[in-house]
């Protein structure tokens, strides 16, 4: 027989794994969100949850809320739906997903938002790799993992925008979820050839080609090849043609079927090893971005873009977009003028952040005239700050761009 003690134990222990059971619930419904308010202006970046199964369609939300008793009005975004907020993704040090790869000549418009006022961007994602291109012919379905979210609006004038980061996990599967059938049946599974173990697998598993690149400290070790499905040019390093052959060869496998975009011929493209990355990039029109030494927490370090144009313009607007926990130290982050056709132009800032592990660092520059028909160029990277310098000496790395102190004196 229950004394009045068992009852009271008996009630809070049930009370108790109530409520760790709604908590569990809440926390699994609630949103997966960051903001962080800036003269008056709090900015979110938001996914509905922090994990999600394969298969299932995202949605990332950028919103904009005015917390001042006052009409704001905020820089031009693009006049286009899915680069008006710009949203990257990456794994580890590899950028996976951009929401504007290449922004087309859509115009400008401003924001204005009145006292208290929200202003939403929304952009899907179907859980595809884009290979780090704007066609969509070679897309591929990620893997499950661990993905880092990025969010900020695409300003035009000369000021930072205010860029902000999640974790989100991607599952086999999730309670709830139910997978959707595939239009077509697959087709028969093909045994893979793993050039690692010299083996056949009968598994039906996405080769990651994107992590298996070796680093490069210099252009000579990087060759430009025709690489997937829709052989896409790429710059691959020498230790790593094998492999690119064999990916080329299970890719025209598994999607037989696929309509490819056209794209620049081999010879528009010229291989660099930036970043210790061998890069293919355009010779006429280009933007890239380098940081020629492993970042510190503490110590400033170098960050630098380079833009060329096919065509000679009066007036560029170029910047480089940092997030807020990276502060310039020397250096001006924007740079307006007038440029040659082919001019490299070159700037650089000395930076610093106190914060280690990942930062997203992208330039812009774009020609402001009304009846230009080329868009903007842009890069974006995830680089790794860390937590103390090594002991072990560092390889020195062929730079691209001009030295910093000559371009900055």
């Amino acid at each position: 027989m229950k004394t009045r003690l068992h009852f009271v134990l008996d009630v809070f222990i049930t009370a108790g794994l109530l409520f760790a059971l709604t908590s569990c619930l809440v926390k699994k419904n609630s949103p997966n969100r960051s903001s962080v308010i800036n003269d008056g202006i709090e900015y979110t970046l938001e996914t509905d949850h922090g994990s999600y199964a394969l298969g299932e369609e995202i949605n990332f939300i950028y919103r904009v809320t005015n917390q001042t008793g006052e009409e704001k009005e905020f820089a031009d975004v693009p006049n286009c739906t899915y680069c008006m907020a710009q949203f990257y993704i990456t794994k580890g040090s590899e950028d996976i997903w951009r929401s504007c790869r290449v922004m087309p000549p859509c115009g400008w418009k401003k924001i204005i938002l009145k006292a208290g006022e929200t202003q939403e961007f929304t952009v899907p994602w179907k859980m595809e790799n884009d290979r780090g291109t704007f066609e969509t012919a070679d897309d591929e379905p990620v893997q499950p993992g661990r993905y880092q979210i990025f969010g900020e609006l695409q300003l035009s004038e000369n000021r930072e925008g205010t860029s902000l980061s999640i974790p989100i996990e991607i599952l086999k599967s999730r309670p709830g979820f139910v997978r959707p059938l595939p239009k077509t049946p697959p087709a028969t599974i093909t045994p893979i050839f793993n050039v690692a173990t010299a083996t056949l697998e009968n598994e039906y598993k996405f080769f990651e080609f994107e992590d298996s690149r070796a680093a490069c400290q210099a252009t000579s070790e990087c060759i430009l090849m025709r690489v997937g499905r829709c052989e896409n040019v790429q710059a691959i390093h020498h230790s790593q043609i094998e492999l690119a052959n064999v990916y080329t060869a299970r890719a025209k496998k598994i999607y037989p079927n696929i309509q490819c975009a056209p794209g620049f011929p081999i010879e528009e493209y010229e291989p660099l090893c930036l970043n210790q990355k061998c890069q293919a990039v355009l010779r006429n029109y280009r933007l890239l971005l380098e940081v020629p030494e492993q970042p510190v927490v503490g110590e400033p370090f170098w960050i630098g873009i380079s833009f060329r144009f096919p065509v000679a313009a009066k007036l560029v607007n170029a910047r480089i977009i940092l997030p807020d926990n990276v502060k310039i130290i020397s250096g001006q982050a924007s740079w307006s003028g007038p440029i040659e056709a082919l001019e490299d132009h070159v700037m650089w800032v000395k930076a610093q952040t106190n914060i280690a592990g990942e930062i997203y660092l992208s330039g812009l520059a774009g020609i402001e005239q009304d009846n230009s028909s080329i868009p903007p160029v842009s890069w974006g990277k995830v680089f790794k700050v860390a937590p103390g310098r090594s002991l072990t000496p560092q390889p020195t790395n062929e730079r691209i761009l001009a030295t910093p102190t000559l371009a900055n004196p």
